[in-house]
């Protein structure tokens, strides 16, 4: 049983150059989460790991002042925009069958698995008026945002999976699994496959080649449930800019196809060397392309568009 309590008080949120005293909000922090765990070995060749967990997390940010917030060109003033408290508790079980088997193919240690999750919030993002300003300081346009300040969510989480760790030889270690999933948010139904390799191709086992394969399913945020009834934004552009007096009002709304559990494919390749007994060296690549990412368009004068319609690239070497 593991129990922690993680309490914090921040004033002046986040306060540098750009964000002086006055633009930074107070932060009050509360949290606890408590764990149980058992771990059985039923048998000689087989054991089963269990846990529950609750967490609760509160979050408390205030500005100093009621009045708007400046945006200006040497950074922000006036006051921080944001009234936001946020009580959420999540509930987290899983359990984990492991079976150790040996045979004339080699070695299996197989893993199959289930989890669930509930997650949930519920509290207030009030946000204040917003006014840029020109270079010169006069203003240019104002952000107000209108509707109700009170904002929940919740959803849950279903995960299974199965895997198997085969030692082929002292030479060959393969790794290779699949895991299903779903969020309540997209109702997706996703399936996961992995695989990776570990290869030592010399004798005197001082250089080892690695590589893999795999696609991983993320988890939209709480945030994103209940988008659409958050406040919106009204845009006015006020005396001196090429708008002057326009006031437009930019609705929430969800993308035509709705929310997509987002899916990352991921692929590595490697190769270890040791050169002397106290150094390795190691070259290494990895590619990830990300689908079905969060991103907000805006529609201009009309719409705030939440959707899954973005996508992701990286490379690292």
């Amino acid at each position: 049983v593991i129990a922690l309590v993680t309490p914090s008080d921040i004033d002046n949120a986040n306060i540098d150059t750009l964000h002086p005293y006055d633009a930074t909000p107070d932060m009050k922090q509360r949290g606890w989460n408590a764990s149980v765990s058992d771990n059985q070995a039923l048998g000689q060749r087989f054991t089963l790991a269990s846990s529950f967990s609750i967490k609760q997390f509160d979050v408390d940010v205030r500005p100093k002042y009621s009045t708007p917030s400046q945006v200006r060109v040497n950074g922000v003033a006036g006051n921080y925009f944001n009234r936001f408290d946020r009580n959420s508790r999540r509930y987290d079980a899983g359990s984990t069958l492991s079976a150790a088997i040996d045979n004339r193919w080699g070695a299996h240690l197989l893993n199959i698995g289930g989890q669930f999750a509930h997650a949930s919030y519920d509290g207030i993002d009030a946000s204040l008026p917003v006014v840029v300003s020109r270079t010169d300081g006069t203003p240019l346009r104002r952000i107000d945002f209108i509707g109700a300040s009170a904002a929940a969510a919740s959803k849950n989480e279903e995960a299974a999976f199965v895997e198997d760790q085969w030692s082929v030889n002292a030479n060959l270690m393969l790794h290779a699994g699949v895991r299903y999933g779903r969020d309540s948010l997209s109702d997706d139904h996703t399936f996961a496959p992995r695989f990776d390799a570990s290869v030592v191709p010399f004798a005197g086992r001082n250089t080892v080649v690695k590589a893999g394969i795999g696609q991983f399913h993320g988890k939209l945020p709480l945030n994103a449930d209940g988008f659409t009834a958050r406040q919106r934004r009204v845009v006015t552009d006020l005396e001196g800019s090429p708008f002057d007096g326009r006031s437009i009002v930019f609705e929430n709304r969800l993308g035509a196809d709705g929310l997509r559990t987002p899916t990352t494919t991921t692929w590595n390749a490697e190769l270890d060397h040791e050169i002397a007994r106290d150094l390795l060296a190691r070259v290494s690549y990895r590619r990830s392309s990300g689908s079905r990412q969060l991103v907000v368009d805006s529609i201009e004068n009309e719409a705030l568009v939440l959707s899954s319609n973005g996508s992701s690239r990286s490379r690292e070497f």
